[in-house]
């Protein structure tokens, strides 16, 4: 078994993992009225959130919009299937299909990486 100064210093390598993407600006995708969620989308750096937003016309999804946003609020407007729903998230690149899928990874790397060391 690992002494306590080795597991004292997992917990903040791991921490430090987990929080160093929100302790600086964010890297977002942004694309205005995007057709689908492969669609050219720039960079844009420095933001507090990345946001989606879903439009939707009688169920069926209209439009994306990708932004870099200085605050969130995550109203589901949807009246009869039609409105919009709107999605943050505070990790780089996290408005994408993979965004959360990237951070788990992460995680689960760090979380390996320590259990063979102990």
């Amino acid at each position: 078994m690992l002494s306590v100064t080795f597991q004292y210093l997992y917990i903040v390598i791991l921490c430090y993992i987990i929080a160093l993407p929100a302790s600086k600006g964010l890297k977002c995708y942004e694309c205005v009225e995007c057709q689908n969620e492969n669609a050219n989308r720039t960079e844009s750096s420095n933001c507090t959130y990345c946001e989606t937003k879903r439009k939707y016309e009688d169920y069926e999804l209209k439009s994306l919009t990708f932004t870099c946003a200085s605050d969130c609020s995550q109203p589901l407007d949807l009246n009869n299937g039609t409105g919009e729903a709107v999605e943050c998230c505070t990790q780089d690149l996290c408005n994408s299909a993979n965004g959360e899928k990237f951070m788990m990874a992460k995680i689960l790397l760090a979380t390996a990486f320590f259990t063979i060391l102990m």
